[in-house]
């Protein structure tokens, strides 16, 4: 069973925020609360499942050519699941829900945001299928519920089955280029947010779908949007600021727990000084898009070289608020819900080195959720498509993973639910740290040299914390130059041209014990995801787990009993996988799992003592 009330789910995470708090201060000795924000509602630990099999794994004995330093006790950010998203557009054929193979596909990469229904397409997208007959410029209108493309029923049961969250956008410049009433603006403004409106109602009062984010309209500030110029008259941001706010109001009309995003442009332009302070009231979340190089400059240096924009994005927008604004970032969190790289270089590991970067800098950086553009894209010869699965690619098989799949499948089975600081010594690897709620060290690692390096992890403080033992797996290719799409895992690879393994999935991590020094051997263009073991000087696993909760039946058919001397807050059940099936507030001394499938369960309580994992069967 998928959870879709959305109330529910804000009063489990309240709780488990609270939790959070008390948890981590005492282990980090810093208080987190200041991370708290609407993303966060949906954050549950994270949990390292050890794999099946592994292979024999060689550290390396060579002098190091970069470290890698974690401080174990400096918690910099929480790592929450809306940070991994991926834009699913209506040009996605349906039925991806029932389609054998693209389903697992996306299950499997545990994302936490899928965004609907377009990007610019969204600014005449009307969902209904419902056209005006007529407008006030030539507008090519899309029917949203033309047979064949992906429709809001068919997304609202996609994410529904996923148990993850969607982020729609609605259509603002309908506000501009619709006729309405005696023809004045505020007529085609309340007909534009009363459409948008509509939208809720289909998603969240129709189909119960729960969706929570919302955004209007997509790159408002550009003039490759239809709607921007409507007959000589220049959208600018005090208009949409202004215009936005109808938007807002109408659309919590319909559902009072939404949260609505407005667009910012990630340069520095008049258009974000106009647009903040019309909508400081208003807006949950400013919405941002970048692609960081123009095509003509789509270089490799200059593609790996752009992440740092992430940061500069969010000092720009810090500063302009700073001016113009009572608000901070604090209040309204920023979103990146479109980026990518340019040129031909989506389709090879140049994609890959680059994402896993943004990813990790988006979580440093405290943005509030990420959608990658985009999930599924036809290949052409003459452009290289910015999507994740392959389609109609002649050098692989249509849903296959292009090697950027590949940062979002293992950030989410290898990254914990923490961010640590981390700094890297050493020319061109980067490295991001996390802490599991068990205790492990989950590090994501980027050698963007030509040749292969070997790095040294060091976890700091405190001094005695000692590393025992190390999972990796290593995603390279043999080049990043266009047109290569062939990848490996842990020198595993498919019989296709392009692409990596066909059972990706099953491919097992290396495997060592840790003696003295843990030095991986990176290759060359390489993601390389590992998790530390770690255990004290005593050699006991931190941190030091009580054993004093017990459940039974086990097997259980029905319910779940819960003895335990602690006070249980609340729960969360995942599948064997790591996925979430089911959370809420415990009350009383069991659970209802009659809901769940058969099979074997990971049961997480919180309680105001500790975090407890612990597995069930369900008969």
């Amino acid at each position: 069973m998928q959870i879709t009330d959305f109330r529910m789910q804000s009063l489990v995470a309240s709780l488990s925020l609270m939790l959070l708090a008390l948890c981590f201060t005492d282990m980090t000795g810093q208080d987190n609360s200041y991370l708290q924000n609407h993303f966060s509602e949906g954050w549950l630990p994270r949990v390292y499942l050890n794999p099946e099999r592994t292979l024999p794994g060689a550290l390396s004995t060579e002098s190091p050519d970069a470290t890698v330093s974690v401080d174990a006790k400096d918690t910099i950010s929480m790592v929450l699941p809306t940070q991994f998203g991926v834009n699913t557009p209506f040009r996605n054929k349906e039925g991806m829900l029932t389609d054998g193979i693209r389903f697992p596909v996306y299950e499997r990469t545990k994302l936490g945001a899928y965004r609907f229904p377009a990007g610019s397409g969204s600014n005449t997208y009307f969902y209904d299928g419902n056209i005006p007959g007529q407008f006030l410029i030539d507008v090519n209108a899309i029917d949203g519920t033309k047979d064949g493309n992906l429709k809001p029923e068919h997304f609202a049961k996609f994410v529904d089955s996923l148990g993850t969250n969607g982020t729609i956008v609605v259509n603002y410049f309908y506000a501009r280029y619709g006729i309405a009433g005696s023809g004045t603006r505020e007529e085609r403004v309340l007909q534009a947010a009363q459409y948008a409106a509509g939208f809720v109602h289909k998603m969240n009062v129709e189909l119960k779908a729960g969706i929570k984010y919302w955004e209007v309209g997509n790159e408002c500030y550009g003039k490759w949007e239809v709607g921007w110029d409507v007959n000589g008259s220049i959208v600018t941001g005090k208009e949409y600021g202004e215009d936005f706010r109808v938007f807002a109001e109408e659309m919590k009309k319909v559902d009072s727990t939404i949260k609505v995003g407005a667009v910012l442009y990630s340069k520095e332009t008049d258009w974000n000084p106009q647009v903040i302070p019309e909508v400081e009231n208003h807006a949950d979340f400013f919405v941002i898009h970048n692609y960081f190089t123009a095509e003509k400059d789509a270089t490799p240096e200059n593609i790996l070289g752009s992440v740092g924009q992430i940061k500069e994005i969010i000092s720009m927008l810090t500063e302009t608020m700073k001016t113009v604004s009572s608000k901070t970032l604090d209040d309204i969190p920023a979103t990146l819900t479109e980026f990518n790289c340019r040129g031909p270089y989506t389709t090879n590991m140049l994609d890959a080195l680059f994402v896993s970067q943004i990813l990790g800098e988006l979580i440093e950086n405290n943005y509030g959720l990420s959608t990658m553009w985009v999930s599924e894209w036809k290949w052409s010869s003459d452009q290289e498509p910015k999507s994740f699965l392959a389609v109609s690619d002649p050098a692989q098989n249509d849903y296959t993973p292009r090697p950027v799949y590949m940062p979002f499948y293992y950030y989410g089975k290898c990254f914990g639910d923490h961010m640590l600081a981390s700094n890297v010594s050493g020319n061109g690897v980067y490295a991001y740290a996390s802490r599991f709620s068990g205790g492990e060290i989950g590090l994501a690692l980027i050698n963007t040299n030509g040749s292969s390096q070997n790095v040294k992890l060091d976890i700091q403080n405190p001094a005695n914390m000692k590393i025992s033992e190390v999972d990796w797996y290593e995603v390279y290719a043999n080049s990043i130059e266009p047109g290569d799409k062939k990848f490996y895992i842990n020198g595993f690879t498919g019989t296709t041209p392009g692409g990596g393994p066909e059972e990706y999935y099953r491919a097992p991590p290396y495997h060592s014990a840790v003696e003295d020094s843990c030095i991986l051997d990176l290759p060359a263009y390489s993601i390389n995801f590992a998790v530390l073991k770690v255990e004290d000087y005593t050699g006991t696993r931190l941190p030091k787990e009580l054993s004093r909760t017990t459940v039974y039946p086990n097997p259980a058919s029905n319910i779940l009993q819960i003895n335990s001397g602690k006070d249980i807050i609340s729960y969360g059940i995942y599948s064997e996988s790591g996925t979430l099936v089911k959370k809420g507030v415990k009350s009383g001394s069991h659970i209802e799992i009659s809901d769940l499938n058969s099979g074997y369960f990971i049961l997480k309580l919180m309680s105001t003592e500790q975090i407890e994992t612990i597995g069930f069967f369900k008969l």
